[in-house]
């Protein structure tokens, strides 16, 4: 599996500089987080991410299902890749795949890939999009999740305590091995100060590669620790933050109709892409009874850039019947391309649900927009089926 590969990847930020001795005392550094923390207010947010490209940090804020990271944790030659793996409150040499969660998708600035060509990955306007929230179909925090502090680019600014946390893989200046031991950063008092809109940057605190995408953590009025960004480049002696502001509510509103524990139909927000897209149909239809002519449901796909190509389908389904043989269900594309579903199997068996069926390899390159039908037909007399909930899901990246 990937994560076999993955796990030696520690590149993430690209940290030089002097060693400990050489560099000035006032400079915050990583230190692990005592082990008997791991599962208190602010750590048991922090997830490790592991993408097709590396090793990131994330932490889950707004909802219980989603959590934000670093784009360039997910971005690599002009290219999204796909739903990066979380792995929630790691403290160990090695990841555990019992607590691995396969993230679903994630939402991200349409501007990023863009800022990234014509500036570089390391360019102060590039950083100031470097944000993804994804999602999962499952809770990956037990109880509420971070809160967000939608003033962070202002309160940044100020001499409030501030703190990163996540999972560096090697931190140059200690010679700390590839683990994935928490560390944190801080608390320390001190400023931000602007460097682009949308990040902000200071001399004062150092992290590793790997901790790109962690939170950074501000405290205000004695209030809790709140996240007022996210960690995307470094450098021993620095650390730059995408700083939330109310702009972020732009990504929240885009994920919200997925992580519904029934999804509903995806919404378009300004300025934000998606790794894939929900298609739902909840309202229950009826299919004549031993007629050979097909029911059709159709989903008009219009959200994908023009050229956008093809490389994920899922379909879940729910259909009540007493003769599961009797029926044949096809998903066509918009071009013609046909998955056959169900082709009168199962004899007498009662009702036909299928959860998640991964049917990529039949559409995988056709375009993504356009009508999508998924086809029913109940060949034999004697009983009735109804089509209670369809669940379309399509992916780009």
């Amino acid at each position: 599996m990937m994560r076999d590969f993955l796990h030696s990847v520690v590149a993430i930020l690209v940290l030089a500089g002097p060693a400990v001795a050489d560099l000035p005392s006032k400079v915050a550094y990583p230190k692990p987080v005592d082990a008997g923390l791991i599962g208190e207010d602010p750590y048991r947010f922090n997830g490790v991410v592991i993408s097709e490209v590396g090793r990131g940090s994330g932490f889950c804020a707004w909802n219980p299902r989603t959590f934000f990271s670093a784009a360039h944790v997910v971005f690599e030659k002009g290219k999204w890749t796909s739903p990066p793996l979380w792995y929630g409150a790691v403290h160990a040499d090695t990841l555990d795949p019992e607590v691995e969660v396969q993230s679903r998708g994630y939402f991200r600035w349409h501007a990023y890939s863009e800022l990234l060509a014509l500036n570089g990955v390391d360019h102060p306007k590039t950083f100031g999009k470097d944000v993804i929230l994804a999602y999962a179909l499952k809770d990956l925090v037990e109880g509420n999740p971070a809160e967000m502090d939608l003033k962070g680019a202002k309160n940044l600014r100020g001499e409030n305590p501030v703190m990163i946390t996540g999972y560096p893989a090697v931190i140059d200046y200690t010679q700390e091995s590839n683990s994935y031991f928490m560390h944190q950063t801080g608390p320390v008092t001190l400023k931000f100060h602007n460097e682009a809109p949308g990040y902000m940057a200071t001399s004062l605190i150092s992290t590793g590669p790997g901790n790109s995408g962690g939170p950074v953590w501000s405290q205000t009025d004695g209030n809790p620790w709140r996240v007022a960004g996210v960690l995307v480049s470094g450098l021993p002696g620095e650390a730059g933050v995408y700083a939330f502001s109310g702009n972020v509510n732009s990504l929240t509103r885009s994920v919200t109709p997925v992580v519904r524990d029934i999804p509903s139909k995806p919404v378009t927000v300004g300025g934000v892409d998606r790794s894939s897209f929900v298609f739902p149909m909840t309202k229950p239809k009826r299919i004549p009874d031993g007629v050979a002519k097909w029911t059709s449901f159709g989903f008009n796909v219009s959200k994908f850039e023009k050229e956008a190509k093809v490389t994920k389908v899922l379909i879940s389904l729910d259909i009540d019947t007493t003769h599961r043989g009797d029926l044949v269900v096809w998903l066509q594309g918009p071009d013609g391309s046909v998955a056959e579903l169900a082709l009168e199997e199962g004899g007498s068996e009662q009702d036909l649900v299928l959860v998640d069926k991964d049917v990529s390899d039949s559409f995988a390159g056709i375009p993504a927009n356009g009508r999508w039908l998924l086809r029913v037909q109940d060949r034999l007399k004697g009983d009735i089926a109804t089509v209670n909930s369809i669940f379309l899901e399509i992916g780009c990246d």
